[in-house]
């Protein structure tokens, strides 16, 4: 959940992942999944719910789709991997 104040849309709960075994797809199981994770969103006082995929994810997009999410805008994903710290060398005093 992320709160954002000064907008209608205050509390916000992100969907990070959902996923159900293959075998197991075309059961309606991962519309039940998503609807007991709604009804959870809802209890803490989610009044939207985002969720981001892959383009090219045709199975998550027509799954969403069906959940009742739609696209909003396009959305560019950033990346940077962050390098250990350096370790600070020794001055000449030996400190």
């Amino acid at each position: 959940m992320i709160e954002k104040e000064g907008t209608a849309w205050k509390s916000t709960a992100i969907l990070t992942w959902i996923g159900v075994e293959e075998s197991f797809q075309r059961t309606n199981l991962g519309q039940r999944l998503y609807n007991k994770i709604e009804d959870t969103f809802q209890k803490q006082g989610a009044r939207m719910v985002m969720a981001d995929t892959d383009a090219e994810n045709q199975g998550a997009l027509l799954f969403l789709n069906a959940m009742g999410f739609s696209a909003r805008a396009q959305h560019v994903w950033l990346a940077k991997t962050l390098q250990k710290p350096r370790r600070k060398k020794k001055d000449d005093t030996g400190k």
